[in-house]
Parts: C-alpha cells; sequence; structure tokens
C-alpha cells in the first residue's frame, strides 16, 4: 500500500492533510514537469496512488447521510463546509466553467474561459508550491529550478528598454527587447507562480511602450503574447491551462485585449489571494501594481497601509532591518504609499528609511548591481526629489537626484539604465530653472550612461550629502 493511500483519511473534507502532503510531489511531477492537463491528473493520481477526490471535496465514492434529527418529514440539506483550500486536491477546487466565472457580455465571451484556465493553471500551481508570508517556495526534492528572480529580472529589463528606447536610444532599447525573446526560451520551460506575478506587468509595459519608433508598425504587445504562447504551446502542449488562457488572450480582438488582460490580472489577484492570503507580500504587490497601471481610479482598500506595516515588522523580527526580504517589503511599501494611498509625509518617511538601509548594503557600493534593494533605492530617490520639488525646495531635489544618478551611474546596465533616466530628468530640471551649463553637464554624462561601459565619476561631480531640511 502506497504512502498516500495509507494516509488517506475517510473524512467528507477529502484527502487528509497527511495524504495530501503525501501526493504533492507526484502531482508537480505530472502537472508541472510532464504538462499533463487536469484531467489526466486526476486519474492518473487515481489509478497508480488511489488517491481519490470528487469535485465536492469527498472522497469517490463517498455518499454524504442526511441527519435524522427534527421534526422534518424528509431529510436536511447537507450543509457543505468550506474545504481547507490550503491542502484540497486540484479537482475539488476547480468546478465546471459555467460555475465558476459569471457570465460576461458577448463582447466578453472569450474572456470566460481565459478566466476559467487562470484559476486552473493558479490552484494547481499553489497545490504543488509550499509558501510563506513573503514568498512562493518551489518544493524540495522536485527537479525545477527556482526562477522567480529570473522573472523579476524579465520584468526591470522591460522596463529599462521601453525608457531606453523613449530618451532617444531606439538601437540600444530594442536590443534588451530582442535578449527579453531569447531569455523567455528558457524560462518558459518551467512553470512557476512567479510568471503570473510579473507576465501582467510586462505586458502593460509593452502595451505602454514609445513604439512609433518600432521597425515597421510592428505590434509589439501582439508579437510578444503570440510568442510566449507558442513556447507555452511547445513545451507544455495545447490542453495545459496555461496555454488555454494564453490562446484566448491572443485570440481577443485588438480592441478587447488590454480589457482581458484587465479582467485576468484581477482574476489572477483575487485566486492568489485566496490560497496564499489577502495579505501575503505577493499578493499586495500584485494588488499595488493593479491599481497603479491598471485601475488608477479605483480607491486602495482602507486596510492596504495597516497590511504592509504587519509584513514590514514581521520581515524586520525575522530577517533584521537590513535583511533582503525587509528591503523589499519597505520597497513595496513606499510603492504603495507614494503611487495608490498618495500620502506624501509617508512616502517622505519610508523614502528616507529605505534609502538610509541601503547604503549600507554591498549591491549599493563600489560597484552596484541592479537587483531588488538596488531598485530600491533608485525608486526611493526618485520620490524624495519629486517630493521636495513640490515643496518648492530645488536645491534639495538636485542633491537627491545627483546622489543616486553617481551611485547608480557606476554600477551594471540595469543601475545605468535607471541613472540615466533621472539625468535626463535633472537636465529638464535645470534648464527650467535657468541653469544651462550644468544641465548641459549632465546631458553629456546621461548620454554617456548608456554606453556598455560604466561612466566614471569626475571628481568634481562628487556625492553630497543629504539635505538637513529633509
Amino acid at each position: 500500500m502506497s504512502a498516500i493511500l495509507r494516509a488517506q483519511e475517510d473524512v467528507t473534507s477529502g484527502p487528509s492533510e497527511a495524504a495530501w502532503e503525501a501526493a504533492k510531489r507526484h502531482i508537480y511531477r505530472i502537472y508541472i514537469e510532464e504538462a499533463r492537463t487536469l484531467k489526466s491528473l486526476v486519474q492518473i493520481m487515481s489509478a497508480e496512488h488511489n488517491f481519490k477526490a470528487s469535485k465536492k471535496g469527498r472522497p469517490s465514492g463517498q455518499t454524504p447521510t442526511a441527519p435524522t434529527v427534527g421534526r422534518r418529514t424528509r431529510p436536511k440539506r447537507l450543509i457543505s463546509q468550506k474545504p481547507n483550500t490550503r491542502m484540497v486536491p486540484v479537482a475539488c477546487l476547480v468546478p465546471t466553467l459555467s460555475a465558476i466565472v459569471p457570465r460576461l457580455p458577448d463582447k466578453y465571451r472569450n474572456v470566460e474561459g481565459a478566466m476559467y484556465y487562470t484559476d486552473s493553471h493558479i490552484y494547481a500551481l499553489l497545490n504543488t508550491f509550499r509558501w510563506d508570508r513573503f514568498k512562493i517556495i518551489t518544493p524540495s526534492g522536485v527537479n525545477a529550478p527556482d526562477i522567480t528572480l529570473k522573472w523579476q529580472h524579465l520584468s526591470d529589463q522591460c522596463f529599462g528598454a521601453t525608457e531606453l528606447i523613449k530618451s532617444g536610444f531606439p538601437d540600444e532599447g530594442w536590443k534588451e527587447l530582442g535578449k527579453i525573446f531569447k531569455e523567455l526560451q528558457e524560462i518558459l520551460k518551467f512553470c512557476d507562480p512567479a510568471m503570473m506575478v510579473k507576465f501582467w506587468r510586462i505586458c502593460h509595459r509593452l502595451h505602454e511602450g514609445p513604439w512609433p519608433q518600432s521597425p515597421g508598425g510592428v505590434d509589439v504587445l501582439s508579437s510578444f503574447l503570440r510568442y510566449v504562447s507558442s513556447l507555452v504551446e511547445i513545451y507544455h502542449g495545447k490542453d495545459h491551462p496555461l496555454f488555454k488562457l494564453l490562446d484566448a488572450i491572443v485570440r481577443a480582438p485588438q480592441d478587447q485585449v488590454i480589457d482581458t488582460l484587465k479582467v485576468l490580472y484581477r482574476r489572477t489577484i483575487k485566486a492568489m489571494g485566496s490560497r496564499v492570503g489577502q495579505d501575503h507580500a505577493i499578493v499586495l504587490h500584485m494588488e499595488s501594481n493593479y491599481l497603479k497601471y491598471w485601475a488608477k481610479e479605483a480607491p486602495p482598500r482602507s486596510l492596504f497601509a495597516q497590511d504592509f506595516r504587519g509584513l514590514l515588522g514581521a520581515a524586520e523580527q525575522e530577517f533584521g532591518p537590513t535583511g533582503d526580504t525587509t528591503i523589499v517589503v519597505l520597497h513595496e511599501f513606499l510603492y504603495m504609499a507614494y503611487y495608490n494611498l498618495k500620502d506624501k509625509n509617508l512616502t517622505t518617511e519610508l523614502a528616507l528609511e529605505l534609502c538610509r538601509r541601503v547604503k549600507t548594503m554591498p549591491c549599493l557600493q563600489a560597484k552596484p548591481w541592479w537587483c531588488l534593494p538596488t531598485q530600491g533605492f533608485s525608486l526611493a530617490a526618485k520620490i524624495l526629489a519629486f517630493n521636495s520639488l513640490e515643496a518648492n525646495k530645488r536645491e534639495d531635489c538636485r542633491i537627491y537626484l545627483e546622489d543616486a544618478i553617481i551611485r547608480l551611474g557606476t554600477g551594471d546596465k540595469e543601475c545605468r539604465t535607471r541613472a540615466m533616466m533621472l539625468a535626463d530628468r535633472l537636465y529638464g530640471l535645470l534648464n527650467e530653472w535657468g541653469d544651462h551649463d550644468d544641465a548641459a553637464m549632465w546631458g553629456i554624462w546621461g548620454a554617456g550612461l548608456v554606453a556598455d561601459q560604466p561612466c566614471l565619476v569626475d571628481e568634481t561631480v562628487g556625492t553630497r550629502d543629504q539635505p538637513l531640511s529633509a
């Protein structure tokens, strides 16, 4: 008798927690590594491991008995109990298409299937991956790499490439976009929750990109979607829910693609939140990003800031004030406060604290490298500069920008791209203020940041102390 069968208990909520733990590795192999469909997964688990679960959350063949107490002449309906969504198998979590998706107008009928396959894919992923309060973790003992940082890097590359094109460096920008398409060939071999976190941000960036300079007027977003869909088909097959949801996006009429992406992004957030918790760091990050780019007029939840404060406190206690996870949470808290809450006092407080902590970390020393803490520093410096500008503190604004440009300008490609963006902004401000000589200097300096080698810091342009008025 297998370990799964021995652990399975005869309970109305389905296999026991122990049975589910014993089954996880097999489910990961069948669904993720072998790219089988959900139907095949259920059949194989039943035939090979005697792991059975009906769609109502009971072991197959078990019939509920009605209560006998009371004066009713017919049996009462059996009250269904809410399943343990952390442990129930895939088949229990994914009902029929008509049951899981509300009926939409004909205009958006295509998205119904995509919503269903979004749920199917996420439920299956999170039934095989583990998670803590801050991240989703690849299960031990499975043959799959952790590609979370690779998807983060792809998202950052996409942002940097579009900014290079926007700033007048189309050759460099298109070169970076080419690298993204090439890297997709490797990371799409693996089904990973990180894709469902970063994919939507990449799509939005490609949609909003400065494409009048695109060769032959290419629709970059459509090309990206078709390319990703074709790779998923090659690696995982046409029956895989990830391919089906991508195929639904590709088939959407041109004027409905963005609305379809918006609906599916929101669906992804809800599906992930139902499994790992609405206050999970990844879910909060996705919700904040969604509000910034996809639902700008929608007010953030009233407990948004409270959730982030609780998460930041937990990270500081577990990882320390400068642990990578703590810095990432602080960065996301700042992002939310600035773009969603638009609270200047809170953003200034968080930005100053983030700059102070990251400046002590190795990633921002002599030769900085692009990573989540460095990204947090770049955002914090930009916010401090803009808040100072709105308060009519021009010198403070200039100091924050110059400090960030010099620090990031001696780093790797992504660091220099962010420094170029800040230098471009400083160039415009100095011209507005009539300081044309300094504007010209920073314009030349910023243009040099796009080269393959880091710019050397002129000794006459040093890093200044932070303004006392801050």
